[in-house]
């Protein structure tokens, strides 16, 4: 395992243990990566703002994750 998923792993635990029912992100969809380790930690796509960003001259989308504690 990474150590973006260790981070993830440890980040999802301790939100568990504060309580929180639900986690939520937003990742650049070029973030091919990030956005892999993000779903094997569970989260899942739940929208998408194109071009919402401006980078290196090029548009980018922003991808929204959420994943559900409970």
């Amino acid at each position: 395992m990474g150590i973006g998923r260790r981070v993830m792993w440890a980040i999802v635990k301790e939100a568990q243990r504060v309580g929180l029912k639900v986690l939520v992100l937003s990742v650049f969809a070029t973030n091919e990566r990030g956005i892999h380790v993000y779903e094997k930690v569970g989260f899942v796509q739940t929208g998408r703002v194109p071009k919402k960003h401006f980078k290196e001259g090029k548009c980018i989308d922003e991808i929204a994750m959420a994943k559900m504690l409970e």
